[in-house]
């Protein structure tokens, strides 16, 4: 279920919905490279954000298939060319599609609207600077967690995926008592 998150929506306007239309709009460097197969068209390029390459690419094809008509031994170089630029392509495409992404995060993330509400000044300490006593004796004044650490002699192994599975079941065959915890 890695990729279960990216269909649920649950129509916050937070982190969530943020990454939600984030990851529909980032660049996969596999996509690039099955649109170089038209790399006279220069999709790859356009996929990747830049126009000028993808229209540097229209018009090389475009040159060298004239050259190709009228010129042959020019055209034959013209296509060496194209074929040089390609395997630079090829070889840089994945560190484009890094910075594409790399500076599509940073405008999203830090968009307008994104910065802290009026006023906020961040975490604030008390003149009196007993703010770290002051949290700690308010949790040791709170109950316990109703589950009980686990803790193990020195030197001992953690448990394995199916001694996990039979405690968990002997747990759930326990029979439970008036406060739900297993008796």
């Amino acid at each position: 279920m890695p990729d279960a998150w990216k269909h649920l929506n649950l129509r916050g306007e937070g982190l969530q919905s943020l990454n939600l239309r984030l990851t529909g709009l980032l660049r996969k460097p596999h996509r690039a490279y099955a649109l170089m197969l038209l790399f006279p068209l220069g999709l790859h390029r356009a996929y990747l954000g830049d126009a000028r390459g993808a229209w540097a690419w229209r018009a090389g094809s475009l040159a060298a298939a004239g050259l190709l008509l009228w010129a042959r031994p020019w055209g034959y170089l013209s296509l060496a060319l194209l074929a040089a630029a390609l395997f630079a392509d090829a070889w840089f495409t994945e560190r484009r599609c890094a910075e594409y992404n790399r500076a599509l995060r940073r405008r999203m993330y830090f968009s307008p609207g994104t910065e802290p509400p009026q006023g906020y000044r961040g975490r604030q300490l008390n003149d009196g600077g007993n703010e770290l006593q002051d949290y700690l004796a308010q949790k040791r004044g709170e109950s316990p967690s109703p589950h009980a650490p686990v803790t193990r002699p020195a030197g001992a192994r953690a448990p394995s995926f199916n001694e996990q599975e039979a405690l968990l079941k002997e747990l759930a065959r326990r029979p439970r008592s008036a406060h739900g915890k297993p008796r």
